[in-house]
């Protein structure tokens, strides 16, 4: 019995609210996780977003394009600021390095 809750325990102490995990670089993330967090994220900035062109009075096509290329940079620079740091490291930049000459040297012998 007690060793169940030392591992309740112990799990609580790991898991953090999916809201300060969103913003704390360095954390790890399931699939799910990450795009809970990717969807409540965009959601936020919707309603936000939402909320100042509504004040501002701007309508039309314009502003529904422009939302929706805001809504995807800010997506995907949230992507590379926090997930793409995780698996950038010297060793992988001079694998793939190494594995695109393999490629183009293999890519030039056979058309010689």
């Amino acid at each position: 019995m007690s060793s169940k809750t030392t591992v309740k325990a112990a799990e609580n102490t790991e898991t953090k609210p999916l809201f300060r995990k969103c913003f704390s670089p360095g954390e790890t993330w399931s699939k799910d996780e990450f795009l809970d967090g990717l969807y409540w994220m965009r959601q936020g900035c919707s309603l936000v977003a939402g909320i100042g062109v509504g004040l501002a009075g701007f309508t039309g096509f314009a502003v529904i394009t422009t939302f929706i290329t805001l809504n995807f940079l800010l997506s995907l620079m949230y992507f590379r600021s926090v997930l793409v740091s995780f698996f950038v490291t010297p060793q992988n930049i001079t694998n793939a390095l190494e594995h695109r000459s393999r490629q183009f040297t293999r890519g030039l012998s056979r058309e010689l």
